[in-house]
Formats: structure tokens, sequence, C-alpha cells
């Protein structure tokens, strides 16, 4: 049988691997191997978009909505509830997105791939070729980074990785096969590598550590980068992040409690992927914007806010009594540690038995105030390194491009 892979090329290089590497490996292994994306998405847009996009909104893709959030600087929730903005942003993008579907299809037609390797799953060129290899049948197998530099996670099944991935399945499958004389020495050996684990659009410094000198309860909030797919399409009934930390503030301080927001290193200095535009603090401005969190900071008593990746997050941990998240893969790194973790949306680790959950206001209001009384919990930390063990050493796999094609043979 003649095995036909096909990637993107300009994608691969967001997981840290090279096109060419890539190539070499499925020449090995497959009759041939090419690539269905020729440019990235941002730069096949042209002035031939319309003012106003005039069809459905409200039947949008994520892979239709994932640009538009990215160009509004606003989540999938905020752009819903306005679809004026929503059909006036599309209207730039309309054009593009259905000349590359078409294209995307004229390639599945012409080259007849008989496996296909995604990136994360909401690219829009990637998000087409899912569709088709989906509706074909096609064997596919989405990859996206994770918290360590040497690893990947994949998803040969829904082909979106970012959060609708096998990771419960895999915890299922070895949770009560797993001792504790593995877990244990490799979580030491976690701790020990961290800042060498970590890639560099995620690092925080590792001397400088926020002096807070308060007799206060700290409450970490582990922020993400506002417009990140895993925030665009996993909030749950948050509109956004802003709510998110205007909710947890306002609870921390009938807590006697002290909110510190560390927001994501990439925020600070990085650019979005997709049209490359840097953040410029994409989420401090939308908090400067809000006049209750503006008010807060500028009193500096109830509020700390990292927005320019001044503090080691680590080190942030050992302070907090409990940390707040949406569904940053930090959480999970928070919980290993012993920090009670609250997770307000869909989170690949939530709903496991070793975080809180709470998908509003008042959910939240409850399990702070429990996370304080509590503190931490032995089994509840276990549990979780347990998952992180099972996670990254039976599920994820190795970065490099042998492993992804020898995956993507196993299929």
């Amino acid at each position: 049988m003649i095995k036909r892979v096909t990637y993107p090329k300009n994608s691969v290089s967001w997981l840290g691997l090279t096109e060419k590497s890539l190539k070499n490996e499925c020449r090995r292994r497959f009759t041939r191997s090419i690539s269905y994306q020729n440019k990235t998405i941002c730069s096949k847009l042209t002035d031939s978009s319309t003012e106003y996009f005039d069809g459905s909104v409200s039947s949008l893709s994520e892979g239709q909505l994932y640009p538009c959030c990215i160009e509004a600087e606003m989540t999938v929730n905020e752009l819903l509830l306005d679809e004026v903005k929503l059909a006036r942003v599309y209207a730039k993008w309309s054009s593009t997105m259905d000349q590359e579907r078409a294209r995307v299809e004229r390639f599945f037609n012409s080259k007849n791939p008989s496996h296909v390797i995604l990136v994360q799953g909401y690219e829009p060129t990637s998000w087409f070729a899912r569709e088709l290899a989906i509706t074909r049948e096609i064997p596919l197998l989405s990859l996206e980074n994770t918290a360590l530099n040497h690893k990947l996670v994949w998803d040969s099944c829904s082909g979106i990785v970012v959060n609708r991935n096998a990771a419960k399945n895999y915890f299922w499958r070895y949770w009560d096969c797993v001792s504790e004389s593995e877990v244990l020495p490799w979580f030491r050996e976690l701790e020990e590598k961290t800042a060498q684990y970590k890639s560099n659009e995620h690092t925080s410094p590792a001397n400088m550590e926020c002096k807070l000198g308060r007799d206060k309860p700290i409450i970490l909030f582990i922020g993400q980068v506002f417009t990140d797919s895993s925030i665009l399409f996993g909030s749950g009934q948050w509109k956004s992040p802003l709510e998110l930390i205007s909710s947890a503030l306002k609870e921390a301080i009938k807590l006697g409690a002290i909110l510190v927001v560390k927001l994501h290193p990439k925020e600070a200095s990085g650019r979005s992927p997709l049209v490359k535009q840097p953040y410029a603090k994409l989420t401090y401005r939308k908090m400067l914007s809000e006049p209750f969190l503006k008010g807060e900071i500028e009193l500096g008593e109830n509020i700390l806010v990292d927005h320019e990746n001044c503090w080691n997050t680590y080190g942030l941990m050992q302070e907090a009594t409990c940390a707040v998240t949406m569904n940053s893969q930090a959480g999970l790194e928070a919980q290993v540690r012993g920090v009670p973790t609250i997770v307000c949306g869909h989170a690949f680790y939530d709903g496991l038995g070793f975080t809180c959950h709470a998908g509003n206001r008042q959910d939240l209001a409850t399990k702070m105030a429990e996370a304080l009384s509590t503190g931490e919990c032995s089994e509840r930390t276990y549990r979780a390194r347990l998952f992180a063990y099972i996670y990254f050493e039976k599920y994820c796999m190795e970065k490099s491009e042998a492993s992804v094609v020898e995956k993507l043979l196993s299929i």
C-alpha cells in the first residue's frame, strides 16, 4: 500500500521541530511526504475583504472563530455577544478562509494522503485538514507543546489536542498500575529540573521573587494568554479571564486575602503566532480598562499584578495558600506542589479528584473559602503527582521528528 503523509510545514516550527528533519523522517517510513500548508494564513489576507460579512455568524466553526478572536483581542464568549462586531471582524477573513478551505480540499483530492499531521487543531489550515481527514476516515495525528519543553501531547481522535485530548483516558488506564516508587522519584527530578524543562516563552526569572511582606493569605491567579485557544474554547460560562480575575479579587477582599496575579510571560514580550502582532500586555491592558480592577491595582492593597514577568512563578506558588486559574497547565504544576488549585474552565486535568472546579462566581466563592480554611490535602497532592507522571511519561511523547513519525505509524 502506498503511504503518503501530509503535514503543515510552517506550523511545525511552533512545536520546536524543523520541517526539513520531519520531512526526512517521513521519507524514511512513507512513500511520499508533502506539506498541505504553503503559507501562513495571515500572509494570504488581501484587501479584497468586504466591510461587512452578510452571512450567519452564529454558524461559524471554531476554526473560523479562532482568527477573529485573535484579530479582535476578544474571547469567543465576548464576540458571540456582539454579532455586529463579529461580522465586521470576520469580513476581513471570510474570503481568505473560503479560498484556503477550497485549496486544502483540492490538495487532498489531488494527493490522496494516507496520514495527516495537524498542529494544535484550531489554526485555520490545520482545521480544514482536520475536517477532511475525519470525514474521509484518514488517520490523523494532532500535536501541541506541553509544560515541559521536551514533551509533546498528541491526539488521534478529536484532532484538537489543546483541550480535547486523551489525558483523562490514560489516567484511568494507569492510575492503579503505577506505584509511589515510580511517581515520587520522578516528581523530585521534575522539581529539580523545572527551570531546565521550561520553554523560553514560559520562563519566569529564576532569582526575582515577589516580596509581599503582608500578613494576609495569598491567592495566586495563574494567567494565560488572553486569546490562547485553551481560553477561547475552554472558558465554560466565564465571559473572559477579566471576569474571572474581577470575581476572584472581590472574593479575596471578602476573605481578607490578597490576590497575586501572575500574567503569562508571553504577553509581556511575545507575538501571536497567527497574526504576528505583539501581545503588548493584552490582559493587563484589559484590566486597566475595567474601572474596578484599575482602581484596586492603583490602590495596591488587595491585588498585585506581575505584568512584566518579574516574579518567579514557582516562588509565588510556595507563598500561595491556594491558586485559581481558568485552565492553565501551571494549575497542574501548582497542585503537584501542594497548592490547592481551583480550575474555572475546562482543563485536561480537572475532574479527577485532585482539583476543585468553579464554573461560576458562586462556586468560586465557595471553593476559595474552602481552600483557605482547609489548606493542603496530601491525598490530593499525591493524586495530582500521579496524574502528572502518567500524563508526561505514559501519554505524552518525546519531542522529536522521529517520535512524531513513529506515533503516526502506530495509529
